[in-house]
């Protein structure tokens, strides 16, 4: 992927999604963010930057300072690959946090304006000296803009710097891949157009866009286990901490690098349960999972990412309006004409009018009507169930069934006789 087109998109990623990410990630953590290009260049205005670095960006020198430091620490970060902690010229405590998408630098993200409590010598290096000769640095008002600077420890630092350098390549990459794949989809629809190939091509056109439209994560779900990461840290809960934030990478890692169309049933249940288990960190007690599959379907072939939807839609409109306790089911099984697997919650529900709301809403065929190219829930079943039918075709049916105040169940039945032999 040429570099030239890398470091147009990263310009071209929606300003709103960045400030979303700052601003949750500052609520989170306390601290200052902005997103630049590979040159430093801001993306925005940042979020949450401390009055003393406001000050001090108010003054040539100062600004030239942090400039020049933070090119420095760039550097660093990008020779090692990961994020660089480091003391400013200034004396506070920043994150710089390479941007790597196809070993390509494209930006960073700088975090920090803080203070550490319970810093040692050696913790984070030094990058430039306390320029005191700076008449406005040594200031009195400078000094008490500085000791109110928020003081946090170090080991919040640390695992605050881990867990944006996540959470910022995967938006970034997905956001940049999907700019650069909407603009190959247009190229071959123009080609598609021009050759008059319609039946073979526009089916071609089909599986571009379900390519494009496939690696999705609701990234309200990642600032959920951001915070959770800090509020355990706050509580000096380390070990719970850790965990959570290897289950996170693990799912990020699945979804970003997963180059196949296909996985296992298996396969896809272990990135589910890796789900279900930071959202127990969410619900508490108040919500229980089971996950009960016949050994004969694990090697059931199925797209990619196409049970997850199924499963957050139980959550985010069964359970979560709930105040009550909830539980979420997926069951598979084996008979003699066909396979079947049931996703079913004990949830809100649905009444007759949503029901025919609901399957208005996920006929409107994402692949055929450009309207519908949104991340909604009922954009996401409708490209789901279109994958499944397009992956299994004559052998793929499935079910809705919902009561309101008692819950709902989707199930998929795969039949035998129709079944592709790769397919499992």
């Amino acid at each position: 992927m040429p570099l030239t087109k890398l470091v147009t998109a990263i310009h071209n990623i929606d300003k709103e999604t960045l400030k979303e990410i700052e601003e949750s990630f500052a609520l989170a953590t306390g601290m200052g963010v902005v997103f630049t290009d590979a040159q430093g260049t801001h993306l925005g205005e940042g979020s949450n930057f401390c009055s003393f670095c406001n000050a001090i960006h108010g003054h040539e020198g100062g600004l030239n300072c942090c400039f020049a430091s933070n090119r420095l620490a760039a550097l660093r970060a990008l020779k090692q690959k990961k994020p660089y902690i480091f003391q400013c010229h200034a004396g506070l405590i920043d994150i710089i946090i390479p941007i790597i998408i196809d070993d390509k630098f494209v930006g960073t993200v700088m975090a920090g304006q803080v203070r550490c409590s319970d810093f040692e010598d050696g913790d984070f290096p030094s990058i430039g000296e306390k320029d005191y000769n700076m008449p406005w640095f040594n200031t009195d008002r400078f000094k008490e803009m500085r000791q109110e600077t928020m003081m946090i420890p170090k080991q919040r630092i640390i695992a605050a710097a881990k867990s944006l350098f996540m959470l910022a390549n995967y938006i970034v990459d997905k956001n940049v891949k999907e700019a650069l794949e909407k603009e190959l989809l247009q190229k071959q629809d123009i080609l598609f157009q021009q050759e008059k190939k319609r039946t073979v091509l526009e089916h071609s056109l089909r599986f571009a866009k379900l390519s494009a439209m496939q690696n999705q994560v609701d990234p309200h779900f990642m600032f959920n286990i951001l915070s959770s990461i800090i509020r355990l840290l706050e509580l000096e809960e380390y070990d719970s901490a850790q965990n959570i934030l290897e289950t996170f990478t693990k799912m990020l890692r699945y979804s970003l690098h997963n180059k196949t169309n296909l996985v296992t049933l298996e396969q896809e249940l272990n990135y589910i349960e890796k789900y279900l288990y930071l959202q127990n960190f969410r619900f508490g007690e108040r919500v229980k999972f089971l996950i009960d599959i016949d050994d004969s379907l694990k090697n059931l072939m199925l797209p990619f990412f196409s049970l997850q939807i199924f499963v957050e839609n139980s959550i985010i409109h069964g359970l979560e309006p709930l105040d009550r306790e909830g539980i979420v089911q997926i069951l598979g099984r084996e008979s003699d004409n066909y396979y079947t697997i049931t996703i079913e919650d004990n949830g809100a529900g649905m009444d007759d009018e949503q029901m025919e709301r609901f399957f208005t809403n996920i006929k409107k065929s994402p692949l055929t009507n450009d309207k519908h190219l949104s991340t909604d829930t009922h954009y996401g079943l409708a490209n789901t169930i279109e994958r499944l039918k397009l992956h299994f075709e004559d052998a793929f049916t499935y079910h809705v069934e919902s009561t309101k105040n008692i819950g709902t169940k989707i199930i998929i039945k795969i039949y035998k006789k129709h079944l592709a032999s790769s397919t499992i």
